[in-house]
């Protein structure tokens, strides 16, 4: 079916936003911003429904934009008729709230995650026929990382932690009792962290330590290709210990590059019955970490690599592309 969909993307300004590097890095589609002169929620909300008044769009999609929906109210009561969608991509009690409290104008809420999608039908009560699935997909990548190369097991296993440093959903401060476990088995190995966050300075103090000897380096944050080029094209392992998670994307980014995944069987993993221990992937429950310092010593075995490694690309292929 050919359709044709003007779309433009409304993001909020002013001296805390940068407009102008969101385009240089996203040049597709004409930004409309969102100016809160008074910096006062009023402000914001008669912004917001002041464009929808004089854009008039058929449909409206939020992603974690504070006050649209009482705005979307304000503005229907001044003729805007669009349908409004929720894009939810958190599991958040403030968005969570935000759904329950405008089911009324929220014609749909679109979800990345099965368990986001039963927490709305059973917990905040959104009408099950207007709650939809849409899971995070990655470009599908077909060559394999060559973890059947001739490496001997005096050769590092070069794991990478990828994501925002904060302890609360990441639990960014599990990494130094890994590292600790994984010194004490004997493993040669490396880690790369990329990512910046609130924990950046404390973090990188606490793993002096490791950074010292060069078994830790901290790239900070990257941009996909940097990512792709620096960290999916040359490591065996993608490390995740977060608490919650609605994807995450980086895992199945990985796994299309051919990395395996040793993650937490995070808040999130199970409804989604995606990553499955020993098939696809290994798991360890939140916050062992000794669990998880085990999983990784466990692949040095090159061959055990390869079998999760195609499996987890074929998962991505399946589900995730």
């Amino acid at each position: 079916v050919n359709s044709c969909w003007d779309v433009n993307i409304a993001l909020v300004s002013g001296r805390h936003h940068c407009i102008k590097s969101y385009e240089s890095v996203f040049p597709g589609f004409p930004v409309l911003p969102l100016e809160n002169r008074t910096g006062s929620p009023e402000g914001r909300r008669q912004a917001i429904a002041l464009l929808l008044r004089e854009r008039s769009p058929d449909l409206v999609i939020g992603v974690n934009v504070a006050d649209l929906y009482l705005a979307a109210s304000l503005a229907r009561l001044k003729g805007f008729k669009g349908r409004v969608v929720m894009s939810l991509h958190a599991i958040a009690a403030d968005l969570l709230e935000d759904a329950k409290a405008y089911s009324f104008l929220i014609d749909a809420v679109i979800a990345t995650n099965y368990l986001t999608c039963r927490i709305l039908k059973d917990v905040s009560g959104f009408p099950e026929d207007r709650v939809m699935y849409a899971p995070y997909g990655v470009k599908s990548d077909n060559s394999l990382l060559n973890l059947t190369s001739s490496q001997s097991t005096n050769d590092p296993l070069l794991i990478a932690w990828v994501g925002r440093l904060e302890q609360d959903q990441k639990r960014i401060w599990d990494l130094l009792p890994i590292l600790t476990h994984l010194d004490s088995l004997g493993l040669s190995y490396h880690l790369t962290i990329a990512g910046d966050g609130p924990e950046m300075h404390r973090l990188s103090d606490s793993l002096r330590h490791w950074t010292s000897r060069g078994l830790v380096t901290l790239l900070g944050a990257l941009s996909p290709l940097q990512l792709q080029s620096d960290v999916y094209a040359n490591h065996h392992v993608l490390l995740i210990t977060s608490n919650w998670e609605t994807g995450p994307i980086v895992a199945w980014e990985a796994m299309s590059a051919g990395l395996v995944v040793v993650s937490s069987s995070y808040i999130g993993s199970g409804l989604e019955n995606a990553l499955r221990h020993d098939e696809n992937c290994l798991l360890f429950p939140i916050g062992d970490t000794v669990r998880a310092a085990h999983a990784i010593f466990g692949l040095r075995d090159s061959a055990r690599r390869v079998m999760l490694s195609r499996r987890g690309q074929s998962l991505v292929k399946e589900r995730y592309s």
